[in-house]
């Protein structure tokens, strides 16, 4: 069984892999140019009709 600080330090590094992953996901998500984000707002004036799909005021 680790210690408690090896303990910590293994938490640290999963944590940091974590974020760093994630980060590198959206990334690489927004440089593949996928629009189905943007185009909501593009296509709608960038109001939430297009990303909801429905209109949310009256």
């Amino acid at each position: 069984m680790p210690s408690d600080r090896q303990m910590k330090r293994i938490i640290l590094w999963l944590i940091i892999i974590i974020f760093i992953s994630f980060s590198a996901a959206i990334v690489l998500f927004i440089l593949s140019g996928d629009t189905w984000f943007t185009a909501a707002w593009i296509d709608d004036g960038f109001s939430l009709t297009g990303l909801l799909g429905y209109d949310i005021l009256p």
